[in-house]
């Protein structure tokens, strides 16, 4: 399916890790490893995790990847241009944009919860829904994120996103 300007979604539904966590694994696992296993090593995140088709990545684009995990620097930088290349994602700016989303529910029985969600709504709108809905503080929370420095460490990460079960 492609749409108007060239964007692919469906090249996105297989992705499994984010940007960041695979540049912080590609850059731990590719050191002190030969230029052979480190692409081979690089090839393997890239269809395994990012569900990119590899062999229609310009060459040039891997040799920037490989050469930026050799050196620990540009490495997100590099998976996201690819990623971008290839799912034909193209942002009008390099920061958060103002445009309002159309939500869609199709729940079984909850027409009141359908009614009440769904429409066109400011785009910061559905997390602050969500925060209520849930008995969230996302305050706190990004509180915690923004006050700790070692946000890069998946383990780190869980430990303060941890937070008591929400059960109905």
């Amino acid at each position: 399916m492609n749409l108007p300007g060239g964007w692919l979604p469906p090249s996105l539904v297989n992705v499994t890790n984010s940007i960041e966590y695979l540049a912080d694994w590609l850059e731990e696992e590719g050191e002190g490893i030969t230029r052979e296993e480190l692409s081979t090593l690089i090839e393997g995140v890239l269809v395994d995790k990012l569900a990119l088709n590899v062999t229609a990545i310009e060459p040039e684009y891997m040799d920037l990847l490989t050469e930026a995990v050799s050196t620990g620097s540009g490495i997100a930088g590099n998976l996201t241009e690819i990623r971008n290349e290839q799912s034909g994602l193209n942002w009008g700016t390099g920061g958060h944009s103002s445009v309002d989303v159309s939500l869609y529910l199709y729940p079984q029985d909850d027409k009141e919860l359908v009614e009440s969600v769904q429409g066109l709504h400011p785009n910061v709108w559905l997390a602050q829904w969500i925060e209520s809905y849930l008995g969230l503080d996302l305050a706190s929370v990004k509180a915690k994120l923004d006050s700790d420095g070692s946000l890069r460490n998946e383990t780190r990460r869980e430990e303060i996103l941890a937070g008591p079960v929400i059960s109905d």
